[in-house]
């Protein structure tokens, strides 16, 4: 009578101790999925909002452009939108004659000011 109670406690131990590690990794891989996207909802809304910065300076620009082709020789040839902290978003612009209103656009590109700030230059050995 004892061997069948003792079977009988490890047919139901086992099957116990399986639903147990399989509900543990189960909520593992639960809450790694949720950090998971977590972490990919913080990047979208970080991408949305530099896309969103960016075509506000595109306008500004676009604006720039409106005011250069209509009647307004004193806007400078190069102008600088900031588009977030360390960005901005230069425009220059080509005259063949400085008196006509007529003109190319030489750039229109992003600019990170932290590597226009940088040194390329490694000081290896000073000469002391």
């Amino acid at each position: 009578m004892d061997d069948k109670k003792s079977r009988r406690m490890i047919s139901i131990g086992i099957p116990s101790l399986i639903l147990i590690f399989m509900v543990m990794c189960l909520s593992s891989l639960g809450l790694l999925t949720l950090k998971t996207t977590q972490s990919h909802w913080k990047l979208v809304q970080k991408n949305a909002r530099a896309v969103q910065e960016y075509y506000e300076a595109d306008s500004k620009g676009e604006m720039y452009l409106r005011q250069a082709s209509e009647a307004d020789r004193t806007l400078p040839d190069e102008i600088d939108i900031p588009v977030r902290a360390n960005q901005v978003l230069r425009i220059r612009l080509e005259r063949e004659d400085p008196r006509s209103l007529d003109y190319r656009i030489a750039a229109w590109q992003m600019i990170n000011l932290d590597e226009t700030e940088m040194n390329d230059t490694v000081p290896v050995w000073d000469g002391k």
